[in-house]
């Protein structure tokens, strides 16, 4: 696979949400260090080029969130501009392949998507492989040496608004909510985070917490109380809870966005796994130390939601498991435990 010194110009499409845009983050800085031009083709909903905001990830960032800007796009770019572009598996959507297709000279994927009255010749597949985080398989799109640390999914710099709200002078982030409230799976009892939390506040009295969480998350949030407790969720713009974050000592809840975003700012974080596939998208494996996860060790059939290989003994979808058994067989006693030792490492960390 041909990596530098030829190809200068790159394009890399940001379609889904936050957590898929920061894992491209290792493929962007590949790119850079060998001396591209580095372009994101947003067509995500959320904002996600406030992401990049405040440093020189992305070298130009471009917009396309209705049909006619697609066709402007496609119109103004049509003579080839790139050289290379990304369309990851959450990207990849016809009119994103098209798109790229029409713009790039070469487009490399690595999601099969079948076209019947079109031949793209200049689509690239490559083949994902098993068993490695998605940090490495978006970075597989462009080279196969794909050892990557904690630090490539790091952004510095990133910019942010002033809060016009006070916050605790020391406090970790919770998001007991995941997936815009439309992914069941990955979010555990809000009841069972109160019973967690009350315990928690008993043995650290010091301690405070900001709630964070998309607006669909409100009643997530509501159902979490307690003095100690800032709740800012449906509350804050991408570019606030990138404030709220950074100024944290770290962040626990669900696999989520802010999970990642947090990683990137480099914080500490606590995640509780349901169906997620925590080996594709936690940061465990990269440094245990800062980055605990809890999974239900005695349920066979998860994880079920991966973009390859999901556990399908069971469920094809976890949207249709009846008991989201993965995440109710965990008890407060085990997150109260772990969630203990972390925060005696991290907030003694923080002093």
């Amino acid at each position: 696979m041909e990596n530098s010194g030829k190809h200068k110009k790159a394009a890399i499409y940001y379609s889904a949400g936050i957590g898929d845009a920061l894992l491209l983050t290792p493929l962007v800085k590949r790119l850079k260090k060998d001396g591209f031009h580095v372009t994101g083709i947003f067509t995500s909903p959320f904002d996600l080029q406030e992401l990049y905001e405040g440093n020189d990830l992305l070298d130009e960032k471009i917009i396309i969130l209705t049909k006619p800007k697609l066709v402007w796009f496609i119109t103004r770019f049509s003579f080839k501009k790139f050289d290379l572009s990304f369309v990851n598996c959450f990207s990849a959507g016809k009119r994103n392949i098209i798109a790229a297709s029409s713009t790039s000279k070469e487009v490399r994927i690595n999601k099969k998507v079948q076209f019947k009255r079109r031949v793209l010749t200049n689509l690239q597949f490559i083949e994902p492989k098993e068993n490695i985080h998605d940090g490495e398989q978006n970075l597989r799109l462009y080279t196969e040496e794909t050892g990557i640390s904690e630090a490539d999914f790091q952004l510095s710099h990133i910019a942010s608004d002033v809060l016009n709200i006070s916050l605790p002078e020391k406090y970790i982030v919770l998001q007991a909510g995941a997936g815009n409230n439309s992914t069941p799976y990955k979010i555990w009892d809000p009841e069972k985070w109160q019973t967690v939390l009350e315990k928690t506040f008993e043995r650290f009295p010091q301690l405070k917490i900001v709630l964070l969480g998309d607006k669909n998350e409100l009643q997530i949030g509501d159902q979490i109380r307690n003095t100690s407790i800032v709740n800012l969720t449906g509350k804050t713009t991408l570019k606030e809870a990138i404030t709220v974050i950074k100024n944290a000592v770290a962040l626990a809840g669900s696999d989520s966005g802010l999970m990642h975003l947090a990683a990137a700012l480099n914080k500490p974080t606590f995640t509780i796994w349901g169906a997620s596939n925590e080996k594709l998208y936690a940061y465990s494996g990269f440094n245990p130390s800062r980055h605990t996860v809890i999974i239900n060790e005695a349920i066979r059939c998860r994880p079920c939601s991966a973009w390859i290989s999901p556990n399908t003994d069971r469920m094809t979808d976890p949207l249709n498991c009846p008991d989201f058994i993965c995440l109710k067989g965990i008890s407060p006693e085990t997150v109260f435990e772990k969630l203990s030792v972390f925060l005696s490492q991290h907030l003694q960390n923080a002093e």
